[in-house]
């Protein structure tokens, strides 16, 4: 699971950089939806709340709250990343 989340979640998360950065509101609305279920079975409620803020935030199509909260996801996303590096490396 750990291997697949590392391969998937960076896709996911370009894609919805992308969209946000270009306020397509139903790319957000379905990357954000991914990255909540990759992020849901490792157990992250912040990331997890957050994706889905993003989620109904674009659907109201509210740009600035889009973007503000895509700036908090992002830090935690990167730290995120290195927590599964980080079980990944310690399952090795």
């Amino acid at each position: 699971m750990i291997q697949l989340a590392l391969k998937e979640s960076p896709m996911l998360f370009d894609s919805l950089q992308n969209a946000v950065e270009k306020l397509d509101f139903i790319t957000i609305i379905e990357k954000a939806h991914g990255l909540k279920s990759i992020i849901n079975i490792f157990g992250k409620s912040r990331l997890r709340y957050q994706c889905k803020d993003m989620e109904s935030e674009a659907a109201d199509q509210s740009e600035r709250n889009v973007q503000k909260i895509f700036q908090i996801f992002e830090k935690d996303y990167h730290d995120f990343r290195g927590f599964l590096k980080n079980q990944l490396k310690d399952a090795n």
